[in-house]
């Protein structure tokens, strides 16, 4: 078993953090700036790619191809055109191995800004105040990216040398469906451990709850709101399905007590709705309504048996309220399987 670090060795190596942390920040700021939403990394990959390219490491880039990977466990139904955004992989090899490999991941796409008006900061100004850097993609996860890359930098400039094969990744893709990390796993890209820097409260998480994303359309039946009885509206009844799905949520939830270290969070089968459209003109009772969102399973549980399940509590909701039924609710899995 390898010997911890001593105090002194620590303390070197907290030395070349400092001694560089500035660099750093000003490297996450130019990250956060390249604006990367989902399928638009292929900017910041490149500054990632030449960073690494800098620092010696191998680096090669590849795409995520959905026909070569859609057997894969790791891959979800595809939602983007991944034609013109790439993986980054840098890889270090030590001149004689004897330890255990590591693989440092994260992600360098981030989810919409919303009303940009609504920041204080713009959201792709990377704008410093104190000690906190404003902007989207800075804490999930572009932060961790660079924490990867400059803890290394740290290591090495304290005067350590690698024992065991070392791979930095920047993929793409994390916000939907993770098909980024599910190429590079397709891809061979293994090793011993996997680090990743995701925001948690700065606590090590070694179990996470999976995702499903969901779309819901229902249609409605149009008419004058002087007699809205005569008509369905497809935005009550998406109101109605959306509080049906928090009483899943709730039953999921209880069942938290039975997998070890999710007893004490409050919502780890979180059902969220995120998106929701509908409607043609204000004065008619609506005809059409999409509302979108996510839901959570627990480690080890079959995802497709949880899409089942909503389904099916569906169908038995429309079974018995036939005015609900008329609504026709189309349920599809969107990402994150």
């Amino acid at each position: 078993m390898t010997e911890p670090l001593s105090p002194s060795e620590i303390d070197r190596i907290k030395q070349a953090v400092e001694a560089n942390f500035e660099t750093q920040v000003s490297f996450l700021q130019d990250l956060v700036r390249t604006a990367s939403l989902r399928g638009e990394e292929a900017e910041v990959q490149t500054m990632v790619a030449r960073a690494l390219v800098d620092r010696r490491y191998d680096v090669e880039r590849f795409g995520v191809d959905p026909q070569a990977v859609d057997e894969h466990p790791a891959y979800s139904p595809a939602t983007i055109d991944y034609a013109d955004t790439f993986n980054v992989s840098g890889m270090k090899m030590p001149k004689a191995q004897k330890g255990k490999s590591l693989i440092l991941n994260a992600h360098t796409d981030v989810v919409p800004t919303a009303d940009p008006s609504a920041w204080t900061y713009p959201p792709f100004s990377a704008t410093r105040d104190g000690d906190w850097l404003y902007g989207r993609g800075a804490g999930d996860m572009k932060a961790g990216l660079v924490a990867n890359i400059f803890a290394v930098d740290a290591i090495e400039a304290a005067g350590f040398r690698l024992t065991a094969p070392l791979q930095i990744q920047s993929v793409v893709d994390e916000e939907t469906t993770g098909n980024g990390a599910a190429a590079a796993i397709h891809r061979g890209y293994t090793a011993d451990a996997v680090l990743i820097p995701e925001p948690t409260d700065e606590q090590l998480v070694f179990a996470n709850s999976g995702v499903i994303k969901f779309k819901i359309t229902t249609r409605g039946v149009p008419a004058h709101p002087r007699d809205p009885d005569s008509g369905l509206s497809a935005i009550d009844a998406a109101i109605q399905l959306i509080a049906h799905l928090k009483g899943l949520e709730k039953k999921w939830n209880e069942e938290r007590h039975k997998h070890p270290g999710f007893e004490k969070l409050r919502n780890p089968a979180s059902l969220n709705v995120g998106t929701i459209s509908g409607g043609e003109w204000p004065s008619s009772v609506p005809f059409g309504c999409v509302f979108e969102g996510r839901i959570g399973f627990f480690p080890g549980e079959d995802p497709w048996e949880r899409a089942r399940e909503v389904e099916d509590s569906i169908g038995a909701l429309l079974a018995e309220d036939a005015r609900l039924a008329r609504s026709a609710p189309v349920v599809e899995w969107v990402g994150t399987m």
